[in-house]
């Protein structure tokens, strides 16, 4: 018996695909360090695209999908500084990886526009669903994810 359902979600995460034009890389970001100079590191480890991934997987390349949320923005004041917060929708192909709140996506291209290569955003909602043709997740940009600048006590 022909699997129509099945059918059908495939041709929907193709389509999904198609759309996919820019390319990204998605990263957990571990705890943050101190060095015994003073330096402060992060250990980052991507997940997407896997990096054990051969050249000729479909995802290799990272393909991604982003759009403004709703146009959505806030000024949030923390310690008396006020920074912009802009909300994103972040697709990614669905199954190709395990994404999670606080992982930091960077796009590397954009096909149709030249803004978005070297745009960061973290990760902040995970919106999963059966039979979902993409990893719609949600996604911000702001300065709250950037290492800290060390300190000189001297």
């Amino acid at each position: 018996m022909l699997d129509l359902a099945g059918f059908g979600l495939g041709i929907a995460r193709d389509l999904a695909l198609s759309r996919m034009t820019d390319t990204s890389t998605l990263d957990h970001m571990g705890p943050l360090g101190t060095n015994p100079d003073g330096s402060v590191t992060q250990l980052v480890t991507q997940v997407y695209p896997d990096p054990d991934w051969p050249a000729t997987h479909p995802w290799a390349s990272g393909p991604c999908f982003v759009q403004m949320h709703d146009q959505e923005e806030s000024t949030p004041e923390s310690a008396g500084a006020t920074y912009m917060v802009r909300r994103y929708r972040y697709d990614i192909p669905a199954g190709s990886c395990a994404p999670e709140v606080g992982m930091v996506a960077t796009i590397v291209t954009s096909e149709h526009d030249t803004s978005l290569p070297g745009c960061q955003m973290r990760i902040t909602a995970l919106p999963f669903k059966t039979a979902g043709t993409a990893y719609r997740l949600g996604a911000e940009t702001g300065a709250f994810y950037d290492l800290p600048e060390p300190v000189d006590e001297s």
